[in-house]
């Protein structure tokens, strides 16, 4: 997805601007969903090593990055549901004021 947004991103001047956007939207969003990722990878990774050391820090930190996770996935789900709802009301009070 990153790469993608790069393509397009750089491509300026030989596509036309609707796919500019759809090139900085595509980095944006892979920037989003690379943090979660991160977030799990960290989580597994530290999961593995759970397995050697038995210890309660790193169980600690393990779930920590969990938590963290579950944080983030909350307050995205959180920003989302708010953007649907300002995009219902505006286009209901678009429709409204213009019949």
């Amino acid at each position: 997805m990153i790469v993608m947004g790069l393509f397009l991103g750089t491509q300026v001047d030989e596509i036309s601007f609707p796919f500019a956007i759809m090139g900085v939207v595509y980095l944006i969003l892979g920037a989003v969903g690379f943090v979660p990722t991160l977030y799990l990878y960290k989580f597994s990774e530290n999961g593995g090593k759970l397995v050697n050391y038995r210890s309660q820090d790193k169980v600690e930190e393990t779930f920590r990055y969990l938590g963290k996770y579950y944080q983030f996935v909350g307050i995205m789900t959180i920003v989302i549901l708010a953007v649907y709802l300002l995009v219902f009301l505006g286009t209901t009070l678009f429709y409204a004021f213009a019949h």
